[in-house]
């Protein structure tokens, strides 16, 4: 099982950005599951989602405590201590940070543990939608890749299933597309598939009731 986590402020796409990533994965062929975390926050406050990946069925339920990967749409969230984008994370998590700085610089900086995968998503944003604060297209886009068995075309489907449900026009679904595309050759892809199963669960058999006539009145457990 794959477990993704994605951190970002309100209005910058996050929760949709997970389920691109979800609806990516199920037409790959994976069983996938996709949900947010808030509350009443205004736009700009920290938001979590969350998306788990498998090729079984998914019986694991709740936050991701300790993900895979995670995509962080906003470098200042780390310095932000509720936030906390890094919590559960260890030397194996594939770490993202949209940000203009360097890998280098941002593990310096920020004292992490591994060297981030980085790319500038907000001027790649800018470019394609003239919008640098969306996201959810452009991290979901990392999220597939840094995953590395979503191939192009299934992304691209997804994008226009969840973009199309949220009413987008063409243009911009187009626009859309054309910055999945350039994200997607931008970003390096890993393999993380297989790196364990899904948690077994135990079956508990049905226990037999005894059956008694309704005139006794009494009930049977």
């Amino acid at each position: 099982m794959l477990r993704i986590r994605l951190h970002g402020r309100g209005g910058q796409g996050i929760k949709t950005a997970s389920q691109i990533l979800g609806s990516a994965s199920f037409l790959a062929g994976f069983q996938a599951q996709d949900f947010p975390l808030y509350g009443a926050e205004r736009r700009g406050a920290p938001i979590v989602a969350y998306t788990r990946i498998h090729r079984q069925p998914i019986l694991e339920r709740g936050p991701i405590a300790d993900p895979d990967i995670v995509l962080i749409g906003d470098e200042t969230l780390l310095e932000d201590i509720l936030a906390a984008p890094t919590a559960g994370s260890d030397a194996a998590t594939l770490l993202f940070i949209n940000s203009r700085h360097s890998s280098a610089e941002l593990k310096k900086h920020f004292r992490l543990e591994s060297l981030p995968v980085q790319l500038d998503l907000t001027e790649l944003c800018e470019k394609h939608l003239h919008q640098p604060t969306i996201l959810s297209t452009a991290l979901a886009t990392v999220g597939a890749r840094l995953m590395g068995h979503i191939q192009l075309h299934h992304l691209l489907q997804a994008i226009r299933n969840e973009l199309g449900q949220e009413r987008l026009s063409a243009e911009k679904i187009t626009a859309n597309l054309k910055l999945a595309e350039d994200a997607f050759m931008k970003v390096p892809s890993f393999d993380l598939e297989g790196k364990e199963a899904a948690p077994a669960v135990s079956s508990i058999p049905l226990a037999a009731l005894e059956r008694r006539k309704p005139i006794d009145g009494v009930p049977a457990i």
